[in-house]
This record gives structure tokens, C-alpha cells and sequence, in this order.
């Protein structure tokens, strides 16, 4: 038998040979070797920024080949789709806060790496507490713009900001913990507004208050917490003026339901307000300015003490220095003024509300008139259980007349031959008593 030999002859295939041989082999298969993304070469090289209030600016030089750019913020991009220009105007910060940013170009519609990074701080306008200390150990940092350094307040402790000479502010912006409590009070020594701490904001809250000479900061909480800024808006209060107002200060007259005050004039003043228990705009006494040296105020209660402040106008229309004097307006005299009872009490018949006497009917207070008198009228302010008997000069009980709130006006009553007033209470509790009269003659 012949035996036959096959010779397989040798393909010797180059490498573009090889590859079209596989593409071919494998139609259902398509083989990559180049990437789907890429990375442009060159990006903004340096960024600079600037933060004011509410809004920070970026800027940087133009990429050769860009087409836009794409700003981030901490991060995380800001710009919906790619800007053109070569700045970038953000908005929507917040003010006492720090923001980190980076900026890409798009080339041939790929990111470039990020540029170095800028940080701001965008600060609100300098208020009036804008670098002022405190009185708890200096602290300046709550009134620095940034939110970033807090104090910490601990339970029922407060921080205390003076403004001198005052100022009339308009606004407040404290950034803390919810339980911290603002309080602004005025030159008359009187607290007069509160406000709670908030998150931050660019907003300022409204305010509409004068003559403000202390903000307070207080933690009502039972814990230590923290509060990171803080300042008011306004404007400051002319400052004090050498010229003194002569004789406001001395003694003003007061008398049954009226207080009348005489002053000097003072030196370039137009005007002149006068202010009760308060320096804001609702404790004024005056409806118009008073342009003459003298005002008598008649919407008081006698036995009340009261603080007056005068405050001159000037011609711009502000009020320079305030001057206080102290007024109590009393009743008239009655038939009991300065009389001791039998247990020794003047002081209840001394026109005065400043004190007060705590009526027991174990032992209620009685005052014996010189000779019988026709009574006309009882004045009485104390507690409700409070009442006041009048008896004539056979013992009997003529007349009671129960106490009230302070009030200029007297109770009308018509009792005859009247020696003795009892002053007496519920028998199964005292009763306090601040001062009472009776009116009529002998």
C-alpha cells in the first residue's frame, strides 16, 4: 500500500493580519483599546476670590481651548452647566461661614483637574457691637462676623455688650443655641425687649428700639451651650453733652395726681421729650415736642413712684443726653394723714405706697378721730379681703367700704357722727394693705 504524506503548510500571519483575522473570527464581539473618557491637559492654574456680605466673587484667567468652566463649593458643583465667562458670582452663602472652592474647564468635553482652592468667609456689614468685648473676660469673638468660633455660656450665666453713649438699632442678628435669650436694654435702666437666638442667616431681625445702652446674652438652659455671633444695627446716639440742664434734677412737684417739672433751656435744643418708667417711643409723656421749659404730667396714680428722663431735641432731630429725677404723686390730706392707730401705724396714713402692712384679724389696726366727723369719702388700696368700717360715736357700724387698686378717685360715702376706722380682713386669711385715708370734716 502507498503511504501518503500531508503537508500542512505554515501561515505566518503579520499583526494587522492577526487582529483582522480575530475581528473576523468573532463578529459578535467588539474589542476596544482606546478609553470612552479622558481628561483635558490643563485647567485654571490659580483662582482668586473675594467674600462681602451675602456673596462671594471668583475670578482666574482664561484656558486656551476651553469651552466653560464648572465651579465647586466644598466640594460639590454649583454650576448647573458649564459657564463662559472667567467669573463667578455666588449668592447663596451664608454669612459668618467658611466655603472652600475649585474651578474646572471643559476641553474637547472633558473635565479638567481642579484648580487650587480658594477659601472665603463672607461676613455681614460691621455692626454696632462689630469687635466690641464683653464683660465675661474680653470676649470679642461673638461680635466678629464668623460663625465659627463660639463661646460657650454656661447655665444662667450671661454675657454683657455696652453700647455707649446708645443707639437707636434696627436690627439684631444672633446666631446660637435656641435657648439662649437676647435682651436689649435702654438708658432708663429698663430691659425692653427679648429675642431668641436663631440658625444663621443673612437676615437681620427687625427691631425698632432707642436708646439702647446694653445687649445681653443669657443662657436660660440648665446645660452649657454656645453661642456664635452676634451684633445689632442702628445708630449711635449723639453723645453726652457738657451743658447740664438746671433744677429737672432737684425735686419736681409733685402733688394730688400730678407731677409738674421746671427745667433751664438747654443750649441749641428746639424741643424737649419727656419720658416715664422708660426711654422708648410708648413711655414718652409728651404727644408733641415741648418747646417751653416746663410740662406737667397728670396721667399718674397718686402714692406711685415714678423715674422721669428729659430728653432734649436737637435740630436734626435727634435727642442728646437724658436727665431723670423721681416723682411720687399723693393723695390729698385726708382726716387720718399722719395719724398713729392703736397699734402704732403711721404709715398707713402717709399718702405713700412705698410701704405696706400686713393686716391679721387677730388684731386689725384702728384709728380714733379727735371728735365725730361727717365722712364723705374713703380712700383704700390693698388687697380685695381689705375692708374699712366706720363707726359713730355710740359704737354702731355706720359704713364698709371694701380696698382697691391704686386709683386717684375716692369711694363716696355719707356717714355721720363717725369716731372711729377699723381696718379689718377675712378672718381666715391677712391681707395687705398699702395705704387708705378718709375725707370729710369735723
Amino acid at each position: 500500500m502507498e503511504k501518503r504524506t500531508h503537508i500542512r503548510p505554515k501561515i505566518k500571519l503579520s499583526g494587522v493580519a492577526l487582529l483582522s483575522a480575530l475581528l473576523l473570527a468573532t463578529t459578535s464581539t467588539v474589542v476596544s483599546f482606546f478609553p470612552t473618557s479622558a481628561v483635558a491637559a490643563t485647567g485654571p492654574v490659580t483662582v482668586s476670590g473675594a467674600a462681602d456680605d451675602a456673596k462671594t466673587k471668583l475670578t482666574w484667567e482664561a484656558v486656551a481651548g476651553a469651552t466653560g468652566y464648572d465651579v465647586y463649593r466644598d466640594g460639590s458643583k454649583i454650576t448647573d452647566k458649564p459657564i463662559t465667562e472667567t467669573t463667578y458670582l455666588d449668592t447663596t452663602v451664608i454669612d459668618g461661614n467658611t466655603y472652600i472652592y475649585t474651578v474646572s474647564a471643559i476641553i474637547g468635553g472633558f473635565s479638567s483637574p481642579h484648580s487650587n482652592e480658594v477659601s472665603l468667609l463672607p461676613k455681614s456689614k460691621p455692626g454696632l457691637l462689630r469687635g466690641v468685648a464683653s464683660d465675661y473676660d474680653g470676649v470679642t469673638n461673638l461680635t466678629d462676623g464668623d460663625n465659627a468660633t463660639v463661646t460657650s455660656i454656661a447655665p444662667y450665666d450671661c454675657i454683657i455688650y455696652t453700647l455707649a453713649p446708645g443707639a437707636k438699632i434696627s436690627g439684631l442678628k444672633a446666631v446660637g443655641d435656641p435657648s439662649l435669650i437676647i435682651t436689649l436694654g435702654d438708658q432708663s435702666g429698663m430691659f425692653v425687649a427679648d429675642y431668641s437666638s436663631t440658625a444663621p442667616s443673612n437676615e437681620y431681625i427687625p427691631v425698632d428700639k432707642q436708646h439702647i445702652t446694653q445687649v445681653r446674652v443669657t443662657n436660660l438652659s440648665d446645660s452649657t451651650v454656645d453661642m456664635k455671633d452676634l451684633d445689632v444695627i442702628g445708630t449711635l446716639d449723639r453723645p453726652d453733652f457738657e451743658t447740664l440742664i438746671s433744677e429737672f434734677e432737684s425735686i419736681p412737684e409733685a402733688s394730688h395726681s400730678q407731677v409738674t417739672f421746671r427745667w433751664g433751656e438747654f443750649d441749641g435744643a428746639v424741643g424737649y421729650n419727656l419720658y416715664r418708667d422708660g426711654a422708648q417711643v410708648e413711655n414718652r409723656v409728651n404727644t408733641e415736642p415741648i418747646t417751653g421749659t416746663t410740662f406737667t404730667d397728670t396721667h399718674v396714680t397718686n402714692g406711685s413712684l415714678y423715674t422721669y428722663y428729659l430728653a432734649p431735641i436737637l435740630p436734626s432731630g435727634e435727642e442728646a443726653k437724658f436727665y431723670y429725677a423721681l416723682a411720687g404723686p399723693t393723695a390729698p390730706a385726708g382726716l387720718l394723714r399722719g395719724m398713729s392707730s392703736t397699734k402704732g401705724q403711721t404709715m398707713l396714713t402717709d399718702g405713700n405706697y412705698d410701704e405696706n402692712v400686713f393686716v391679721s384679724h387677730q388684731n386689725p389696726p384702728t384709728y380714733l378721730l379727735p371728735k365725730p366727723a361727717h365722712i364723705t369719702g374713703v380712700f383704700a388700696v390693698g388687697e380685695s379681703g381689705v375692708q374699712i368700717q366706720l363707726y359713730d360715736a355710740v359704737g354702731n357700724l355706720v359704713a364698709t367700704i371694701g380696698a382697691t387698686d391704686p386709683t386717684n378717685n375716692l369711694t363716696p360715702v355719707d356717714a355721720q357722727n363717725v369716731t372711729k376706722v377699723v381696718v379689718v380682713v377675712n378672718p381666715l386669711y391677712g391681707s395687705t394693705l398699702l395705704e387708705f385715708d378718709v375725707f370729710g370734716t369735723y
